[in-house]
């Protein structure tokens, strides 16, 4: 089967794609090839996601919004390759695409034809982990695509902008995700340390199957 796993950073996505490799499957990183890209283009002098990081920096930057602007234009351009190589393998191929948490934006154009090839993965994640990751993501801010979310206030201070507009961050891709998944996964289907690859995997098929 293809599988696309989409869900917020850090939810575990990139964590069951590996684990799915010791089953066979090819893993597509989209994050790594676009570190890769930016490192091709001299953007940035290495491909890690610390790299990335640094170079792309905090929506109240001078740079921030030119450098999300080709982000984004690098990450859509990687989904489009991913797409032509979908159509490639054909449906029976074992392969898992990782996309990044932003790469829900790059809207129908690509979404439709990739859950047309693929079973569109959720990892959802509940009300208390909005709290916190909401208590993560303030006490150390790191890069973000916001794509036009963080709209600072003149009556609030940064501390104020960033927790009102990060909330905002959830649950706006929260409802692209559910928008396009196939099958929503909550934490108590995933987070299990004891969770095999082969149950995970059986689990996603049978439910992508109805069972």
């Amino acid at each position: 089967m293809i599988f696309v796993f989409v869900g917020m950073s850090g939810v575990g996505k990139t964590l069951w794609a590996s684990r799915l490799t010791t089953l066979g499957f090819t893993h597509v990183d989209c994050d790594a090839l676009i570190a890769e890209r930016l490192r091709e283009h001299h953007v940035i002098p290495a491909a890690t996601m610390r790299d990335m990081g640094a170079w792309l920096g905090l929506p109240d930057t001078p740079t921030f919004v030119e450098r999300e602007a080709l982000f984004l234009h690098i990450e859509a351009a990687i989904l489009q390759e991913v797409l032509t190589r979908l159509r490639a393998v054909g449906p029976e191929a074992d392969l898992v695409v990782d996309p990044g948490g932003s790469a829900i934006y790059a809207g129908a154009t690509l979404w439709t034809p990739l859950r047309e090839l693929a079973t569109i993965v959720y990892f959802a994640v509940t009300e208390a982990d909005h709290a916190r990751l909401l208590v993560a993501y303030l006490a150390s801010p790191r890069p973000v695509i916001w794509n036009g979310l963080f709209q600072p206030r003149p009556d609030e201070d940064r501390a104020a902008t960033f927790a009102r507009c990060y909330a905002q961050l959830l649950h706006t891709r929260e409802a692209l995700y559910e928008s396009w998944c196939d099958l929503k996964l909550l934490p108590a289907d995933y987070y299990c340390s004891t969770l095999a690859p082969a149950a995970f995997l059986r689990m996603l098929r049978e439910r992508a199957a109805g069972g």
